[in-house]
């Protein structure tokens, strides 16, 4: 026997009618299918397997933060480069406070 939340064996027996099977067959048909789109790889992964790949994602995403934080850095370094370059010229173009 399973425990059902309220209103889900309602549910499943409309669904299994509609297909022409048992509640019960209908059951093992939606483990089937959930199962066989890609859950199962899931399933059968060993649990060390799924953190080193987990742990491998994170060091990818990490490197991926300090390339962009470097990329940054980089362009405000230039700007400032060249604002700094430029200033006089650019004193005219930016209005000032008063």
């Amino acid at each position: 026997m399973i425990r059902l939340p309220e209103g889900m064996r309602d549910q499943l027996t409309e669904a299994a009618n509609a297909n022409k099977r048992t509640i019960s067959a209908e059951i093992v048909a939606r483990l089937e299918e959930s199962l066989t789109r890609g859950g199962i790889k899931i399933i059968e992964q060993p649990l060390e397997e799924r953190l080193h790949d987990i742990e491998a994602d994170i060091a990818i995403l990490k490197a991926a933060i300090l390339i962009d934080k470097d990329k940054v850095a980089t362009s405000v370094g230039k700007i400032t480069m060249v604002a700094d370059l430029y200033k006089d010229e650019l004193k005219g173009l930016i209005p000032t406070k008063k």
